[in-house]
C-alpha cells in the first residue's frame, strides 16, 4: 500500500506490519502536521503563539522522537518545554464525529 489520503507521501510497503504503517504515519504526521488535524488544549492556547510554535516545533523534532515508546506505534508521549511538561496524543478517527477507533493520526 503506497500512498493514500492518510500517507500522504509516507512510503507504506505490503510488508510493513499494522504497528510499524502506523508508526510511519504518526511519525510523519507529527513532524509535518500532514494528514490530519491539529488541536491543542486551552491551556496550550493561552501560553501564546510563540510558546506554542515552540512546542509544535520540537515535537517535530528529535524531543519528539524521543518521546516515544521504542516498540510502539508512536501515538503519545511526553515533551519538557520551558520547565513545562506537555503530554501529547495522536487519535485516528474515521470521521469528524467518531470516536477514536484506534491511535494513529495528534
Amino acid at each position: 500500500m503506497t500512498g493514500n489520503a492518510y500517507s500522504g507521501h509516507v512510503k507504506l510497503t505490503a510488508t510493513m506490519s499494522p504497528v510499524q504503517k502506523n508508526r510511519a504515519l504518526n511519525d510523519n504526521f507529527r513532524r509535518t502536521g500532514n494528514g490530519g488535524v491539529v488541536t491543542i488544549s486551552m491551556g496550550i492556547h493561552m501560553l501564546g503563539r510563540s510558546e506554542v510554535e515552540s512546542i509544535m516545533k520540537r515535537l517535530g523534532g528529535q524531543e519528539g522522537e524521543n518521546s516515544c515508546d521504542v516498540d510502539s506505534e508512536h501515538e503519545t508521549g511526553e515533551i519538557t518545554v520551558t520547565n513545562r511538561h506537555i503530554f501529547w496524543e495522536i487519535n485516528y478517527y474515521t470521521s469528524p464525529t467518531s470516536k477514536p477507533e484506534s491511535s494513529r493520526g495528534l
